[in-house]
């Protein structure tokens, strides 16, 4: 569970967040003179935006103690600043400033800390890893057909996308392999495309709506699976509207014989909770997408506990996927990176219940 040192940080952080934007923008407009006067009121709103968001995500990744999750953010703003045209220095003046401020206004046992989880962030703003990658690799025993699908939906080419899904279903293509071969990596390429700034966020959600396009007429095939008598809620947290990843792993487990329950996308809690009483299910799967929802997946987590629902509980998701010993600090049973993974391990935490 969270470390209580760095809790306190994040809650002194949180609770003096404006104070601190404050103090960080005139630090900033000391290291960039002339700054603050080319702003007009509408674009000086922004900055100070800015800077919250980059204070807030400091302290999630302080508070759930993950380098990692402030490395990531730290990478995805850098490429979305120099999209729109301004130079990592600039934001290397922010995260120098952020620092000096913290330096001053917090005690001096709380500094060291924080400093951790910014020294690593601008240390890759001055030393960039420009190693490419893809989730999308030649071992993939259906590579060219992943290709293919990704090719189909970057040119908005629904019929073409959904007919290729269905020709290797109707050509006896396991739909479980088409799930963990096709549509998941595909769609994790996707989100990396909009990560690194080559697709727009209207293009990742059009291509994310050929994906659940393609999914949806997998149904047929999927529902009509023998049973085990186990069932799965599956839920995203409360403003969590990132639901894609969430749905495969459901469909999976429904292929698996699993009875599922995919509460989806923004739900609340008390919702979840009465949910999971009424279904008894045997294992709770959690997705969240977005970092800064980290504190609702522990929240929901808590409640549940706090009910006292002994159901194991799975988280995963995209911090999850980036700090694997993230599932701790937020109170779950279990993490996996992906639904083949999700399926090991709830045999293993339900055993033979």
């Amino acid at each position: 569970m969270e470390n209580s040192a760095n809790r306190r940080i994040a809650g002194e952080l949180d609770s003096r967040q404006n104070e601190l934007v404050d103090y960080v923008l005139e630090r900033q407009f000391e290291l960039q003179p002339g700054l603050a006067e080319s702003y007009d009121e509408r674009q000086m709103q922004h900055c100070r935006q800015d800077v919250s968001y980059n204070l807030s995500y400091l302290t999630q990744a302080i508070k759930f103690d993950s380098t990692k999750i402030f490395l990531e953010y730290t990478a995805w703003l850098n490429a979305l600043l120099n999209r729109l045209g301004l130079p990592t220095k600039d934001l290397i003046n922010n995260f120098e400033s952020i620092k000096q401020v913290l330096s001053v206004h917090l005690d001096s046992d709380a500094y060291p800390v924080v400093a951790t989880y910014l020294d690593p962030a601008l240390e890759s703003l001055r030393n960039p890893d420009n190693t490419s990658s893809s989730f999308i690799e030649p071992v993939n025993p259906l590579f060219a057909q992943a290709q293919a699908f990704l090719s189909h939906i970057l040119a908005g080419d629904r019929l073409s996308a959904s007919s290729l899904i269905l020709q290797l279903a109707d050509e006896g293509q396991s739909i479980k392999s088409i799930y963990l071969n096709i549509l998941q990596p595909v769609q994790r390429e996707i989100g990396l495309l909009w990560q690194t700034g080559k697709i727009t966020v209207a293009q990742e959600h059009y291509c994310t709506s050929i994906t659940q396009l393609a999914i949806s007429r997998l149904y047929p095939y999927i529902f009509s699976e023998h049973r085990k008598g186990k069932t799965l809620i599956a839920t995203c947290v409360s403003g969590e509207l990132h639901e894609i990843g969430l749905r495969m792993l459901s469909d999976i487990f429904e292929l698996e014989g699993w009875d599922t329950w995919y509460l989806g996308a923004n739900m609340p809690v008390k919702d979840v909770i009465k949910t999971i009483r009424d279904k008894n299910p045997d294992l709770i799967a959690i997705s969240a997408t977005m970092t800064f929802h980290l504190n609702r997946v522990a929240d929901l987590i808590a409640q549940i506990r706090d009910a006292e629902i002994p159901t194991p509980i799975m988280v995963g998701g995209y911090p999850f996927n980036l700090d694997a010993e993230l599932w701790k600090e937020v109170g779950a049973d279990a993490y996996a990176v992906d639904a083949e993974e999700a399926l090991s391990k709830a045999e293993n935490l339900i055993g033979n219940k």
